[in-house]
């Protein structure tokens, strides 16, 4: 079965994100550990945090999060 290679057209303009390679090699949490070391400073959910207050989690941050909570759950198993 041939794969699906959808246009590379998000990101192109962006000064904090970089394109993964397009391999289909990477699964899920690679992608993310990928992104966190290639596009730290860019946006990865950005939402109200109080009123008139903006809170904006990066990849890299958001990678750090994902490790620390990884190394909990392996604790507690």
């Amino acid at each position: 079965m041939d794969k699906f290679d959808p246009p590379r057209s998000q990101g192109l303009k962006s000064s904090t994100f970089v394109q993964p390679p397009y391999d289909h090699a990477l699964n899920l949490p690679a992608l993310y550990e990928w992104q966190g070391e290639h596009s730290p400073q860019h946006p990865l959910f950005v939402f109200q945090e109080s009123y008139g207050s903006q809170r904006v989690i990066t990849w890299g941050e958001a990678t750090r999060g994902f490790h620390r909570a990884s190394r909990y759950l392996r604790d507690m198993v």
